[in-house]
């Protein structure tokens, strides 16, 4: 939530439940189907599965898959991120902010504390 420089964190955590990785699993097999993902024979891996939302060029161990696009949460709306983006589209629809919160000092960004070694290598003369 964001306005007059500030924001505001909600977040939102939906538990995956039953038999994982059925969303993956039939999107996949569909667009395998419609030659929308095809197999690398050289290399054994698929093409066009995976896709960074924001830069096509990134690929990597954890990049997101098709299967976690928008357009599939109809057909699996009780999936977690199905449920999870309904949750955030109803709070972000239905969520006002009172005047007290609207009007406190922003956020402010603090670093971290410098790492002190452990009480106990002092104790016992290792540190």
């Amino acid at each position: 939530m964001r306005g007059h420089g500030t924001a505001r964190l909600l977040k939102v955590q939906c538990a995956e439940r039953a038999t994982t990785g059925l969303r993956d699993a039939v999107v996949f097999d569909k667009l395998l189907g419609e030659g929308k993902v095809q197999r690398d024979e050289a290399t054994g891996t698929f093409l066009h599965w995976l896709a960074d939302p924001y830069d096509p060029q990134v690929s990597g161990p954890m990049t997101r898959n098709c299967s976690e696009r928008d357009e599939y949460d109809a057909l699996f709306p009780d999936h977690p991120l199905s449920r999870a983006r309904a949750i955030l589209r109803h709070l972000e629809a239905t969520t006002r902010l009172a005047s007290d919160i609207r009007g406190a000092a922003p956020f402010k960004f603090l670093p971290p504390e410098p790492k002190r070694k452990p009480w106990w290598k002092g104790f016992l003369g290792l540190g």
